[in-house]
């Protein structure tokens, strides 16, 4: 039975507003930051039916976050971000790797939940893989119908 689902943030829950810009979203922050009339939400925007969708749903599973940085700390979203996710795990701050499956065991066992107690949601695909080899239940995200996918596997 599935327990909690995990999710990306970056090119998950959180997008660049320039549609061409291909590069990580917290190294475009932080160089962006260094101006001084630098403002979050004028460069991204979060996916609003994705977060909508995770906030409706969580009393009944449990929802966390798994990320690379720390981009979701940005004072501009940081409240919103809280509201949803019980707890963020962060890569950088952990000293480990996402794309290692002992970074997804650890995150496991931190939750109490065996692997394929889990759903991760990610849209890179070294990480998927990575989760996948720890034994958790993935899914790719490409768009928005990975909600289909998440209510499908809860069975509702």
């Amino acid at each position: 039975m599935i327990k909690a689902f995990l999710f990306d943030f970056s090119r998950t829950l959180l997008f660049p507003k320039d549609k061409n810009y291909t590069g990580g979203l917290n190294s475009l922050h932080k160089g962006l930051s260094e101006n001084a009339n630098y403002r979050f939400l004028d460069n991204f925007e979060l996916n609003k039916e994705l977060m909508d969708y995770l906030f409706s749903i969580k009393e009944k599973m449990s929802i966390y976050m798994f990320t690379s940085e720390t981009i979701q700390e940005t004072p501009e979203i940081k409240s919103g971000v809280s509201k949803v996710f019980s707890r963020i795990f962060s890569a950088k701050e952990m000293g480990m790797d996402k794309k290692d499956p002992e970074t997804y065991k650890f995150i496991s066992n931190e939750l109490k939940l065996e692997p394929n107690e889990i759903v991760f949601v990610d849209d890179n695909s070294k990480n998927i893989e990575a989760a996948k080899k720890a034994g958790i239940n993935v899914f790719q995200y490409k768009n928005n119908s990975v909600i289909d996918n998440l209510e499908e596997i809860r069975g509702f």
